[in-house]
């Protein structure tokens, strides 16, 4: 037992020694450069520090912390203290549990760039990284009895508030995100109470609070205000408020209950007693202030109202913002009589904002078109019949130096009118118009029109001779439109829009006397995607898909004539297109110019790039018939089959060659059998052994390779008759081969050949007499094709007489 309490003797003895040595050594040296170099590089700033010490109660004491930015102390401080956790130090980390810093005085200034002195250390390019071999953790930090400098100069001129008797707990949590606790008052005739707690997230540079006011003034922070229609009342308010800040915005969440508020407005002055709840965004760099909420009033007077004077005895509920305050119920005393209202005050971002007073009602149409006309002078162009809900407003604008207009809204469900005697009428309407003396407005208006949903926007002004601004939607079209109407005519200075993905922009005029006969003189454009080509003409929609139409056409035209019958309408036509598709076969670079007068429709031109080459074409159509009778010319030049065959089921066959078409056909509308025509047909460098018509043909008169013969010449004249294709001068030659006969290719795809085959001397492979023979053998050999197109069938019949005539004049000459 002596022995232990030597023992502890000689740990204390240790312990108070270290413990001396580490004050009076340590501290004074050591560790106060240390501290001094860790902040100045934690801080980027200036540090001034008059002494550490060590005390056993409050750990580390540092007497004069000075933190200069520049010329100016940010942070001055008689003492900072903290307590140590002492095992860690022998790890090399350091841990303080917590900091407290006494009576400070902070200097906070937000610079012209909108950067924050004190933010400075956490806008570092670089994280701080010690110098030294020990790491530091920090817990809290606590404040008491601060004093605070604010100035603000971003603002000009330079804002400047004082905060006292400020208390603070701030704590760092991971994430880099410091908890307060925050406590302090605002110098003023009044003083001003605030207690707030709250999270700031270092990386983020995002603040978190909550915060409760005491008898705050608006009109002390007016530097942050800059609305020039509603200036910061006087009065005080208390105030809970949830905010949030990052990226120089504020956002907040208010609740108030005002002392008494005086706002004036030009003439006017309100007086006000309520509670009210906000949400506020205040921008400080540009100093924008935006805000929306409710106010339930509690007592309120307004004076200086023209041609009312005062209305008190106000309670309510508005709903406010900053570019607006309006109520949908307030009753008042309003000279001398109890009323119920609607008042709304906007747009306060206008210099001369004005007041509405609205009258509401519910009426018959017809009972409101009767009023509109008789006590407003307010004519409406149309005769509509159901129910109506009026909304009338009574508009002063400031300064009241004139009467107020008058404006309003008629909100219809149900409803169904007439706008000419003879058109169809319209049904079901449903939305709001909005009026005034000479002028109609319309948003999202819902109506039925000839078995169509319709929704239809736009503006009206003259009634005598309407000009209408309008968009027109429904399931299937999508258009605007500026037009004028004069009696029964319609002048279209803009028609544009979309029908399925069809877009079409027309000018021009259309008569609508006889809503069976619109006679019309356009002027436009049409953008089609050819694949809804089939939407423009539903009586042949399903024709239409069976061609297979791809790509993107535009078509300039014009029109005159009835257009509910667009054969017997006068149209020149001309139709481009970068790239088409008829069959899945392409054309590229197509342009078309068409005309049609009497019910005759002429293709004047066309021309495309085809795989390679050119097509030109051109036609006529006798339209006046129900299946019109039509005729076509087409000169195909240079079209390259390695091109064409990608677009077949031949893609991965080896051929190639260069193709020349000219043709003539005529034929009757969805009749092919009465399909007529003839034509010709030459190719150059072809290599057609891989098409299935040939390659059957390959195999039986070659045992080497035959896929790369080349046709250095070839053509044959054809006719197109009963469903079918024929030739019967077909004639294909090359170093190797020559094929001549006939061939009949049907509409179906089937196939009645008989062609001769020569092979060259170099193609046979025997010799001598076996050689010959061969080559007579191929030479007057016939070989026939039936079946079709896709799966031929060969056989080949020879010409005794020929042979034996050719054996005979070989055996003789051995």
């Amino acid at each position: 037992m002596r022995k232990i309490s030597v023992i502890l003797l000689v740990l204390v003895l240790a312990f108070l020694a270290w413990l001396c040595y580490f004050s009076n050594i340590i501290l004074p040296t050591e560790i106060r450069t240390l501290v001094v170099e860790t902040l100045e590089e934690a801080t980027q700033k200036k540090v001034i520090l008059g002494s550490i010490n060590f005390n056993i109660f409050k750990g580390l004491v540092i007497k004069d912390l000075i933190i200069y930015d520049g010329n100016i102390a940010i942070f001055n401080s008689k003492e900072v203290s903290c307590a140590i956790l002492v095992f860690p130090v022998f790890k090399k980390h350091v841990i303080i549990p917590v900091i407290r810093i006494k009576a400070p005085d902070i200097f906070i200034e937000r610079r012209p760039d909108n950067t924050i002195n004190i933010l400075d250390p956490f806008s570092r390019k670089t994280p701080f990284r010690p110098k030294h071999d020990f790491s530091l953790s920090v817990h809290r930090i606590a404040l008491s009895n601060g004093h605070v400098t604010f100035h603000d100069g971003a603002l000009d001129p330079v804002f400047m508030k004082e905060l006292n008797d400020v208390n603070m707990n701030l704590s760092l949590r991971l994430g880099a995100r410091l908890k307060f606790d925050l406590k302090f008052g605002i110098p003023s005739e009044i003083p001003v109470r605030v207690t707030s707690s709250g999270e700031y997230d270092i990386f983020a540079k995002a603040l978190n609070l909550n915060a409760q006011i005491k008898d705050l003034a608006l009109k002390e922070f007016a530097p942050y205000y800059n609305s020039p229609n509603l200036p910061l009342p006087d009065g005080r308010l208390d105030l809970s408020a949830g905010v949030k800040y990052k990226d120089d915005v504020v956002d907040a969440k208010l609740e108030t209950e005002t002392k008494e508020l005086v706002f004036p407005v030009d003439k006017i002055t309100a007086r006000l007693v309520s509670t009210a709840r906000a949400n506020i965004r205040y921008n400080i760099k540009d100093k924008k202030l935006s805000y929306f909420g409710n106010l339930n009033i509690g007592d309120m007077a307004i004076s200086g109202i023209p041609d009312i004077g005062e209305a008190d005895k106000i309670k309510g509920v508005v709903v406010f913002s900053d570019s607006i305050i309006s109520s949908d119920s307030i009753s008042a005393n309003v000279l001398g009589l109890g009323v119920n209202a609607k008042i709304k005050i906007g747009d306060l971002r206008d210099p001369n904002p004005a007041i509405d007073i609205n009258i509401i009602s519910d009426l018959a149409l017809d009972t409101l078109q009767k009023i509109l006309k008789e006590r407003f002078k307010i004519r409406l162009p149309a005769e509509f019949n159901g129910a109506g809900k009026l909304d009338l407003e009574l508009r002063y604008k400031m300064p009241f130096s004139e009467p107020p207009s008058v404006n309003g809204s008629l909100g219809v469900s149900g409803a169904s009118g007439f706008i000419a005697k003879n058109a169809p009428p319209i049904e079901t309407i449903d939305g709001t118009i909005y009026f005034t003396s000479n002028q109609l407005k319309w948003s999202d208006l819902e109506f039925g029109y000839s078995g169509s949903n319709y929704r239809m926007s736009g503006t009206l002004t003259n009634f005598e001779t309407p000009g209408v601004q309008m968009r027109l939607s429904s399931k299937d079209l999508s258009l605007e439109s500026v037009f004028a109407v004069n009696n029964d005519l319609i002048n279209f200075s803009k028609l544009s829009g979309r029908y399925h993905d069809i877009g079409f922009s027309v000018t021009g005029q259309a008569k609508i006397a006889d809503p069976l006969k619109t006679e019309s003189d356009m002027t436009g454009t049409l953008d089609i995607p050819l694949e809804d080509i089939g939407e423009l003409f539903k009586d042949s929609k399903e024709k239409i898909a069976k061609i297979k139409p791809k790509g993107d056409v535009r078509a300039e035209f014009t029109l005159k004539g009835n257009i509910r019958d667009l054969r017997s309408c006068a149209i020149d036509t001309k139709l481009s297109s970068p790239s088409l598709s008829l069959y899945d076969f392409k054309l590229s670079d197509v342009s078309i110019n068409y005309t049609q007068s009497g019910g005759m429709g002429e293709l004047l031109s066309g021309h495309s790039s085809l795989y390679g080459g050119t097509v030109d074409f051109s036609g006529k159509a006798d339209l006046r018939r129900e299946k019109f009778p039509y005729s076509l010319n087409a000169d195909i030049k240079g079209m390259k089959l390695e091109r064409l065959k990608m677009d077949t089921a031949f893609r991965k066959q080896d051929m190639a060659g260069t193709v020349n078409v000219k043709t003539r056909m005529s034929g009757i509308q969805d009749d092919p059998a009465k399909l007529e025509g003839f034509g010709k047909i030459d190719i150059t460098g072809g290599k057609l052994w891989q098409l299935n018509l040939f390659k059957g043909m390959g195999v039986m008169l070659f045992s080497s390779d035959f896929s790369n013969i080349i046709f250095s010449d070839g053509y044959c004249n054809f006719l197109i008759k009963d469903s079918s294709v024929f030739t019967d001068d077909l004639d294909l030659k090359s170093d190797v081969i020559i094929m001549r006969g006939s061939v009949k290719i049907g509409f179906d795809n089937s196939i009645d050949a008989s062609l001769k085959a020569e092979i060259m001397e170099e193609a046979i492979e025997a010799s001598n007499t076996v050689r010959r023979i061969t080559k007579a053998i191929g030479k007057y050999s016939i070989i026939g094709i039936t079946g079709t197109m896709k799966e031929p069938k060969y056989t080949i019949k020879a010409d005794m007489a020929d042979i034996m005539e050719d054996l005979a004049i070989a055996l003789f000459r051995r």
